[in-house]
């Protein structure tokens, strides 16, 4: 079983199972379970401070995608994808901060 460590492996999952043929396949691309249990927060957040400022955008952009309610019928995203939306956000910001007025 596939088990990604980051929101870019789920992403590349997904654009891979796009690619494929579905003919003769009854079910959707929801029904196919992703396993995250060796999410880890704080290698993610070291793998995001190393990507440069439009790497993090696309990987930021790839994260929203995946918490949107709208490409999943109102589900509500997995928690992992909501995690690695908040990381990709706190990054930005660090690097970024709002300048005091």
């Amino acid at each position: 079983m596939f088990h990604p460590r980051t929101v870019r492996d789920a992403v590349a999952k997904i654009a891979r199972s796009r690619e494929r043929s579905w003919e003769g396949y009854s079910g959707t691309l929801s029904d196919m379970s992703v396993g995250f249990d060796d999410f880890d927060e704080e290698k993610e957040r070291g793998r995001l401070r190393k990507l440069s400022d439009e790497e993090l955008i696309r990987e930021g952009k790839a994260a929203r995608s995946l918490c949107d309610l709208r490409g999943r019928n109102g589900k509500p995203p997995r928690d992992v994808f909501v995690i690695g939306l908040r990381l990709c956000k706190e990054e930005w910001r660090r690097r970024h901060p709002n300048p005091k007025s």
